[in-house]
């Protein structure tokens, strides 16, 4: 019985769907002053709140220079209009989307980069692009999941990195275990989702118990890794919950605020 309560207790205390605000810096030569940037992944269609104010409200008032979606924010078992709003009420801010394995998953991104936009966000399939944010060009190259295949996910990474120079470079991207090509990038900064946090955390710790495609005790789930001497990676834990068969424990949805800062 005392266990069963024990039980009980762990599994309340680490049950919470409200959102968390977590704030990372990156120090770089490359950047004036501060780049301010928003890493949203992993909707998955998910309810949250009327006109999805439980995420645009905190999300807004960040007032980020740009936003950054890293696959999964639509999911074929939930209906569309919670992921669509979402992207309504980012309009006015600069906003680039890659696709997830969700998406892509039977091919059913085409439709949904078509709603993605006209609602004023940039999709990237094996592009960059270049933003001017206060005098600091920053590249930004993004390629679809995998699952397109083999010869496009290989045309997409060449054809996104091929003009490549040395302002600073984000490479958008949505499993954060595929370390050898990040490496091969050379890029500045990599950003993922996908992992879900490791879905169930070890409080304290940063340690996850089964991430997708990194199976148990995953490496790659939540934060900063310095990958090699040129190349960093983020994780997001992403924003999943009702949409997802096993709840999150210990592991609140995540909006992540990554604040670029040059170095005096």
């Amino acid at each position: 019985m005392y266990y069963l309560i024990l039980i009980i207790i762990i599994f309340a205390l680490g049950y919470s769907k409200k959102i968390e605000v977590t704030y990372t810096n990156i120090h770089t030569d490359k950047i004036n002053g501060e780049v301010k940037i928003a890493l949203i992944a992993d909707l998955h269609s998910c309810f949250y709140g009327e006109n999805m104010k439980e995420l645009l409200t905190p999300l807004l008032n960040e007032e980020v220079d740009f936003i950054l979606n890293v696959g999964d924010m639509y999911d074929g078992r939930v209906t569309p209009i919670n992921s669509t709003k979402y992207f309504k009420g980012i309009m006015d801010i600069p906003s680039f989307y890659t696709s997830g394995n969700h998406e892509t998953y039977r091919r059913r991104d085409k439709k949904i980069k078509k709603e993605i936009r006209k609602l004023n966000t940039i999709v990237l399939e094996g592009e960059q692009r270049r933003i001017n944010i206060r005098g600091n060009i920053i590249n930004i190259c993004g390629i679809d999941d995998k699952n397109i295949g083999d010869n496009e996910f290989e045309k997409q990474f060449y054809n996104a990195l091929k003009n490549k120079d040395e302002n600073f470079t984000i490479l958008m991207y949505h499993r954060p275990h595929e370390i050898k090509l990040f490496k091969e990038s050379e890029v500045d900064l990599v950003v993922s989702g996908h992992a879900h946090g490791g879905q169930w955390r070890i409080p304290l710790l940063n340690i996850g118990i089964f991430a997708p495609g990194q199976y148990f005790f995953a490496r790659y789930i939540n934060g900063l890794y310095k990958l090699n001497d040129k190349t960093k990676l983020f994780v997001t834990r992403g924003l999943a919950r009702e949409s997802v068969k096993v709840p999150r424990l210990y592991n609140r949805p995540e909006i992540s605020i990554i604040k670029l800062k040059g170095i005096d």
